[in-house]
């Protein structure tokens, strides 16, 4: 059995009750089908484990296979707008796929609120005890500094063995083209030398380009397209039922208030509300406007495996690496949106005001983006040229994710103060091999690191 696959049944077991086919979801949306909706959105943010990929296996089995909320082809090409549009790719997908349910992008943002507002709040619970005023206390005793330090090593070189491990199932699916392969490999050595965010949009703007010259055949193009998006992890529909659903779409989507222009318009309006506080109202220098502009500019260009790259290029100066680092481990541990990482950065920076206007800017802007771009689905399916350059845009992300991979490697392994490069590396391996081959879960792959990171340190100590 798939990893993955594995994954997902072990997921739907422990909540087995919220995840059982509800026979309100049968029925035209009401008060109380909504709030049967909220609720499995509630408790499935608690269970949300494994990154995008796990997550969208998990949203296909209970929102489409259990509970009908739409069709396998209504889903895949909800799967291919949110993974190519700018923004937290599962944030979206979860979004589009309640805010089509519900008929209302209010229920949209509701259901994102309920799924990850948790996750968040602990995010901003662990930054405020570990780099807030209260962690001196914490740190000052040297044995437990010690022993804290240990685990913090294993917990990162735990996280570089799963993000690894999703680097190589990528590229192992990227590797039937391989000039595309060498694209991604440039793109990740590039973004490691020049780590600036304008290096992202030139080398996604080169990507694309050049995607766009190659002469791909109507089959081929449907092949690759649905491999991007659903990581070999879904069958293929026919084209016929992609054009059918192109109809429909246009039906399901037409009467729901606020998408399409007026999101837009509202998107564009929320920059140059914060754009004017920085420059006219508050005060130079003002913490949250900062956090508030960095963050809401983050949340409209990030694509799926650039938060590493644009955290550390966005923070630069302002945040110190190991805090990007630490937020980058525990957003891995914890279930839901990645992209919750900005809420542990914004507490270091601000307190908890500060997480929460982080989480809140990155996650609007993107969903505002979404909400601008659902309505229009039916052309961006239709656009042969645009669906080449957005491939070609997704083959720079998987550079990206492999320069996050090995930045997160530099942080973690090369200058490792507890033990040597070699082995730190040999953690990472060992985990990736565990998780693979003997179908251990991600979690015990961490506490597996733990244990390596905490003997090999105190047999080296002393």
């Amino acid at each position: 059995m798939d990893l993955d696959e594995k994954l997902i049944k072990d997921r739907l077991s422990i909540e087995d009750d919220y995840f059982n086919p509800n026979p309100y979801f049968e029925k035209s949306s009401n008060i109380k089908d909504n709030y049967e909706i909220y609720k499995l959105c509630f408790f499935m943010g608690f269970t949300s484990f494994g990154g995008s990929p796990s997550n969208m296996l998990l949203f296909n089995e209970v929102f489409i296979k259990k509970n009908k909320f739409m069709s396998e082809s209504q889903f895949n090409q909800l799967v291919a707008l949110c993974f190519t549009i700018p923004g937290p790719s599962v944030i979206e997908l979860l979004a589009a796929i309640i805010t089509i349910r519900t008929q209302s992008a209010l229920g949209g943002l509701l259901s994102i609120v309920l799924w990850n507002g948790p996750m968040v709040v602990v995010m901003i619970v662990v930054a405020e005890l570990v780099e807030g005023p209260y962690s001196e206390a914490l740190w000052s005793n040297q044995s437990i500094n010690f022993l804290l330090q240990t685990i913090s090593i294993g917990l990162k070189q735990g996280t570089l063995a799963i993000i690894t491990r999703a680097v190589f199932i990528i590229f192992i699916q990227l590797s039937t083209n391989k000039f595309q392969v060498f694209l991604a490999l440039v793109c990740a050595v590039t973004l490691c030398i020049f780590r600036t965010t304008l290096t992202i949009f030139v080398l996604m703007l080169i990507c694309g380009l050049i995607n766009l010259k190659e002469e791909i055949n109507e089959e081929e193009e449907l092949k690759v397209n649905k491999e991007v998006k659903f990581k070999s992890l879904m069958s293929l529909e026919s084209k016929d039922s992609e054009d059918s659903f192109i109809e429909e779409t246009n039906d399901i989507v037409k009467d729901i208030d606020f998408l399409g222009m007026p999101a837009f318009v509202t998107f564009v309006l929320g920059y140059l509300i914060i754009y004017a506080l920085k420059l006219f109202i508050l005060p130079e220098g003002n913490k949250l406007i900062l956090l508030a502009q960095i963050n809401y500019y983050i949340g409209f260009v990030s694509m799926e495996g650039t938060t590493l790259p644009l955290a550390l290029s966005s923070f630069e100066n302002i945040i110190p690496e190991k805090i990007i680092v630490n937020s980058v481990v525990l957003s891995e541990v914890l279930p839901a949106a990645k992209f919750n990482l900005f809420a542990y950065i914004g507490t270091y920076y601000n307190g908890w005001i500060g997480g929460a206007v982080s989480a809140f800017c990155i996650f609007i802007s993107g969903l505002l983006i979404l909400f601008s771009t659902l309505k229009f689905m039916s052309y961006i399916n239709n656009n042969e040229n645009l669906k080449k350059i957005l491939h070609g845009v997704s083959v720079s992300v998987k550079g990206f994710q492999l320069s996050a991979a090995l930045l997160l490697w530099y942080y973690t392994c090369y200058t490792n103060t507890h033990y040597n490069v070699v082995f730190g590396t040999l953690n990472v391996l060992l985990c990736v091999y565990i998780t693979n081959k003997l179908d251990i879960n991600i979690i015990f792959s961490l506490i597996i690191s733990c244990v390596y990171s905490i003997v090999l340190s105190y047999i080296i100590y002393y």
